[in-house]
């Protein structure tokens, strides 16, 4: 019977540690059991992240044996030997391969339901072995899983935001092949979406390949509202399936395009941008900030490629950045800036001196 939120983890170095420790500050499961060859160190380590459990998640974390992982819908291993200076990757396989022979039949014994999912080196053969013996002893081998290039992926990621002083959250790149020196980084594929936002370029978010994404997803709706809501800060961008095999997307993309540059080039006349500003703050007006009534006397807009207004008020500093995100979405609802990016700037009106 598989219990909920079990995991079990076989090995507890470094990465087995580190994973139930990511595991608890992250709030996976409700149960992690750590399992080595050295008892005493799957203890030590279990109960040092107990501990930090109450500035975390509820969660039980402790030692066990290969009877404790019953249970477990997902078990992660860790257990190995680390490469020796000069050891060859092949050296290292022998070695490992001999310890997953032993580990592997263990684990199915107690948890046989279980997902399995490799990190020791070197871990796409690993992986293919650990399908292999779980398919021996007629566990499912789709029930495998690696690690692969994640790690890998994390780092090209925060490389690539170090050097462009972009938070890696907002870098989209990925290391594809085999973990190891045979690895590709896909450098025609990576791309910093919010360096465009910020340079406030125009954004078109094209999902490519839609030919083989509407074989594979059931729910095309849910696929493309979960890239919206991972890319929530680019709400204003349109997002189109697109297929450069079929022409799929086509003519919308180049419609999408001529609106974009349309709103882009857009400029709105002082009159009706301060009747509109008038009926804005008349729906929400600015709250006190500091014990001050802030006031929004007048617009204009300063700029285009993107549309940029400047709006003088007596304590431009005291305006919340949550109301500037009201006045932005108020102004493009007026003027239909629905697809390009928009500036807002504040500057404290000068006092007019008589004479």
């Amino acid at each position: 019977m598989l219990l909920r939120g079990k995991i079990g983890i076989v090995g507890s170095g470094f990465v087995g540690s580190t994973a139930a420790y990511a595991m608890v500050m992250r709030g996976v499961g409700r149960e992690i059991v750590l399992v080595d060859l050295n008892k005493k160190r799957a203890q030590a380590e279990a109960n040092d992240i107990f501990h930090a459990v109450p500035f975390a998640h509820p969660m039980y974390i402790h030692a066990g044996d290969y009877e404790d992982l019953t249970g477990c819908r997902v078990v992660v291993i860790t257990a190995g030997v680390n490469q020796r200076p000069g050891e060859t990757r092949l050296q290292l396989l022998e070695r490992n391969a001999a310890v997953f022979r032993d580990v592997v039949p263990r684990v199915l014994e107690h948890a046989p339901q279980a997902r399995l999912v490799v990190a020791s080196n070197p871990v796409d053969i690993m992986t293919h072995l650990t399908a292999h013996i779980a398919g021996q002893l007629g566990a499912p081998g789709q029930g495998v899983f690696g690690s692969g290039t994640t790690l890998d992926t994390a780092r090209f990621r925060t490389l690539l935001g170090r050097h462009f002083d972009v938070d890696p959250h907002h870098v989209h790149a990925y290391v594809l092949g085999e973990h190891g020196d045979s690895e590709v980084l896909a450098w025609s594929q990576a791309s910093i979406a919010g360096l465009a936002l910020e340079k406030g370029r125009g954004i078109i978010i094209g999902v490519n390949k839609w030919d083989l994404i509407e074989k594979e997803i059931k729910d095309k709706k849910a696929f493309l509202e979960n890239i919206r809501f991972r890319l929530k800060y680019l709400s204003f961008a349109p997002i189109l399936p697109l297929s450069a095999k079929t022409g799929l997307g086509r003519d919308k993309l180049l419609n999408t395009l001529h609106r974009l540059y349309v709103q882009y080039t857009r400029r709105i006349d002082t009159g009706p941008l301060n009747q509109a500003l008038k009926t804005i703050l008349a729906e929400h007006s600015l709250p006190l900030r500091g014990g001050q009534r802030v006031k929004i006397y007048y617009g204009t807009q300063v700029g285009t490629k993107p549309p940029t207004f400047l709006f003088f008020a007596n304590y431009p500093e005291n305006i919340h950045f949550s109301y500037q995100r009201y006045l932005t979405n108020k102004l493009r609802d007026h003027f239909g800036f629905d697809f390009c990016p928009m500036r807002i700037l504040f500057r404290k009106r000068e006092k007019k001196v008589d004479g």
